[in-house]
């Protein structure tokens, strides 16, 4: 933080970290070659686009496949929360459910939304992990009602829970990714 009083009680984002989300490396002032991102500046942050449709989806589906370094600065920067309906919506989920995935009120949500906010580190990475998870999965079912269908369904090997109850921690998410590891190489039983 700096002496500025203007500027106490806000964060600056790394140097490093804002040239990962511009898409470029540390030490290079050329774009990476990789599937471009489109970011936008909207009261001074930076974040991942939330335009309407499928194509503001696009961004975030990118991002759920970089590289650590860059998924990491992307959730430290936030996500727009508006990218939890359309990420919803795509899946055919209720977004209420993902509010309750990373612990948003809906009031909060919808508050958020129209003041064009995006969401603090941890829910970003909470929301990004959920959809990370579901999206191997439906990678691997091959349809959004399968996926749907897999994420409601209890299964014994989660204390006779759903896959989707799981997706509320950290360590919920990881249980649940190492178990589509197991049932993709044949391992689980």
């Amino acid at each position: 933080y700096g002496k500025d009083p203007a500027s106490r009680g806000k964060r600056s984002t790394p140097k490093v970290a804002k040239l990962a989300i511009a898409g470029r490396a540390p030490n290079s002032k050329e774009p990476r070659a990789s599937v471009s991102k489109k970011v936008v500046a909207r009261n001074g942050k930076e974040k991942i686009a939330g335009g309407k449709g499928g194509k503001a989806l696009a961004p975030f589906l990118a991002y759920l496949h970089e590289p650590a370094a860059d998924a990491i600065a992307r959730v430290r920067t936030g996500f727009d929360v508006s990218l939890i309906g359309k990420y919803a919506k795509r899946i055919g989920m209720p977004k209420e459910e993902f509010f309750i995935l990373i612990d948003l009120s809906r009031s909060t949500a919808h508050r958020m939304e129209q003041e064009n906010k995006v969401m603090d580190r941890l829910r970003s990475d909470a929301f990004a992990g959920a959809a990370r998870v579901i999206e191997k999965a439906r990678a691997m079912l091959g349809s959004d009602e399968a996926t749907r269908k897999w994420l409601s369904t209890t299964v014994p090997a989660l204390d006779f829970k759903t896959p989707q109850a799981w997706l509320d921690t950290s360590d919920g998410r990881q249980i649940v990714s190492s178990m589509l590891d197991q049932i993709q190489s044949g391992t689980y039983a």
